[in-house]
This record gives structure tokens, sequence and C-alpha cells, in this order.
């Protein structure tokens, strides 16, 4: 429960070496928009930002799990938003 958890949690790999294994097929382009859906708590989209692969927009069905990663990591965009309607989450950028 993200409410009850201060640690992040991935469930495919770690971020750092999903990036890495990543740089091998896709270019970095800062300016790529990449949507992150269903991230939860997970660094994968900081990861994935930080080393220059694009814009990365988290998004997450829990508000809970927004809140926190908003507070984490200010300078990355969080928003909450169902992967089934993500009118929302184009409104919002």
């Amino acid at each position: 429960c993200f409410a009850q958890s201060e640690a992040s949690f991935d469930w495919i790999a770690d971020p750092k070496g999903l990036v890495d294994c990543l740089a091998h097929h896709v270019p970095r382009d800062a300016g790529r928009r990449i949507m992150h859906v269903g991230c939860g708590n997970s660094t994968l989209g900081i990861e994935l930002q930080a080393q220059g692969f694009g814009a990365v927009l988290n998004t997450d069905v829990s508000p809970v799990a927004i809140a926190q990663m908003r507070a984490r990591h200010p300078a990355c965009q969080w928003e909450v938003a169902d992967c089934t309607d993500m009118g929302a989450a184009y409104e919002n950028g």
C-alpha cells in the first residue's frame, strides 16, 4: 500500500539497469515526450528523464502515489490519470 511505504517499487526491473539496456536500442532525445503509465512510486520515469531519453509524464490512478512522488521528486511531472481515460492527462499538458 502506497500510504504505508516510503520505498519505491519497480516490478519489472531495476530502473537503472532497464535504462542502461534501453540505451543500446533507443536513441536519447531530450525533445521526446514519454508517458509512464501506471508509474506508482517507480523511479523509472525519473531515470529516463535524467539520462536524456525525453520529458516524462508519470501517471497513475492512485492520488496517494502521485502525491508522494510529487513531494519526493518535484522537478518531475506527476499526474493522476486513469489509463482507460487518458483525456485528463492530455488536458494537463
